[in-house]
């Protein structure tokens, strides 16, 4: 290249043409196609990143994929934790009854593409506590929960079951029924005696009619006399 004399120094100016070669490694400067080849950079890892260093195309589109694989496998186990959220979900006690204190409950659940079902006990000891136990199966994302539950409180009404009140109601119908039955066997009996005492009237009219014929018979007699 051609040199400049300046004060005394020279200043020289160097030059690269558009494509260089070193080694196996070829870079290409033409305007809009630019491009490096031949590198081969075996010892990047993308857990341990170095500044300064680049990755090639294939390490990079392996990094691109994996991250792909990972996200598309966390998308599938949220869809199979929202498969079994939703089975669990549906697992519900019946009403309180003290003859029958345990329950069992089953569920099924979905969500996009996944499918769960699930199994749910309930024991209520009482009115005022629920203990519950269930799970969920059937997605490789198995899930379970227990949990207790606790009414504080009076209330607002004495009795807050149903199959208590239903108990009672049952127990105040028969009561019901045998006073009826009570009122209909006094009928029964108001109805004899009062059979009684209409042939008790017949009786006593008919000893009336009686009495006055002896009567009228002692008249004549003593008229005859």
């Amino acid at each position: 290249m051609p040199s400049v004399q300046t004060g005394g120094s020279k200043t020289y100016t160097v030059g690269l043409g558009s494509r260089i070669n070193v080694g196996h490694v070829v870079i290409n400067g033409e305007a809009e196609n630019c491009t490096i080849t031949g590198l081969t950079n075996k010892t990047w890892d993308p857990q341990h990143v170095v500044a300064g260093r680049a990755a090639t195309e294939d390490q990079l589109q392996q990094a691109t994929q994996g991250m792909e694989q990972h996200i598309t496998a966390m998308g599938q186990r949220m869809n199979r934790v929202g498969a079994g959220a939703a089975a669990l979900a549906a697992l519900q006690p019946l009403d309180f009854d003290p003859q029958a204190k345990w329950d069992i409950s089953a569920a099924y659940g979905n969500y996009v593409n996944a499918n769960a079902v699930a199994l749910g006990a309930f024991y209520r000891p009482n009115e005022k506590t629920l203990v519950s136990l269930g799970g969920s199966f059937g997605t490789g994302q198995n899930m379970i929960h227990a949990g207790v539950s606790l009414k504080v409180g009076r209330g607002s009404l004495p009795i807050s079951s149903k199959a208590e009140m239903a108990r009672q109601l049952a127990v105040q119908q028969q009561e019901v029924a045998r006073l009826l039955s009570k009122d209909a066997q006094r009928e029964q009996e108001m109805a004899v005696l009062k059979a009684r005492d209409q042939e008790r009237d017949k009786e006593m009219a008919a000893m009336k009619e009686r009495e006055a014929q002896l009567w009228q018979e002692v008249a004549l007699l003593t008229h005859k006399k």
